[in-house]
């Protein structure tokens, strides 16, 4: 009877060289695949922001950046820019953030308001945010003998404290002092970027190792 004789030694060299490139190429092909991951998770949330947000502006849309893994680091980070503040209690619930307007009418004001505000409908322009417009009236009319704004708690009546038109002996609320407002968690970041890692991370590492390989024949 004709023997085939199979042994492992007519191949472990080959295996071992084969080893050996997987082995240096892997922490190369590790970051591509994350880096690739990361992309791809930050065009996820912000396509997030347009689900959960009512008509974001690009400001909101464009808020996640990606810093980078390599070789020697593969992690990756994304998350919203330092100056998209408001994104913090949107994630985990919580205190509104200070707004930048809210500071420059307390300073109008004197002291006059400690608290947050929330522009009216007089105020606000299609997407629901303060007229730009309106600062620099409220600015200049403060430095004027006699301002056409009023800043404070009106003295009739139940008003609250906050920023006043004066209109033909009427007091047009632009902006109203509220309690601080709690935030419950509206955007689900982690649930929206661990999909995407979910979908897209196995296959990302399988073709970076596949191209890494190729290119170490």
């Amino acid at each position: 009877m004709a023997d085939l004789r199979l042994d492992i030694e007519s191949e472990l060299p080959a295996a071992l060289r084969w080893l050996g490139t997987m082995r240096g190429q892997m922490p190369y092909a590790v970051s591509q695949a994350l880096n690739k991951t990361g992309f791809d998770v930050r065009r996820d949330l912000s396509d997030g922001t347009r689900r959960y947000f009512d008509n974001p502006t690009s400001f909101t849309t464009s808020a996640f950046l990606v810093e980078k893994g390599n070789k020697q680091d593969p992690t990756v980070l994304v998350g919203a820019q330092r100056n998209r503040p408001y994104f913090t209690p949107q994630i985990r619930g919580g205190e509104r953030y200070p707004k930048a307007y809210e500071g420059f009418l307390r300073g109008i004001g004197a002291g006059s308001i400690t608290g947050k505000l929330i522009p009216t409908s007089y105020v606000k322009d299609g997407r629901g945010n303060p007229k730009k417009s309106i600062f620099g009236q409220v600015a200049r009319a403060s430095t004027a003998k006699r301002s056409s704004y009023f800043i404070g708690k009106p003295k009739n009546g139940n008003r609250p404290s906050g920023v006043y038109r004066r209109s033909e002996g009427k007091l047009i609320p632009y902006f109203i002092e509220i309690r601080e407002p709690k935030y419950e968690p509206r955007f689900p970041m982690l649930e929206i970027g661990t999909a995407t890692i979910n979908r897209v991370a196995g296959n990302y590492l399988r073709s970076e190792l596949e191209r890494a390989l190729a290119s170490a024949r």
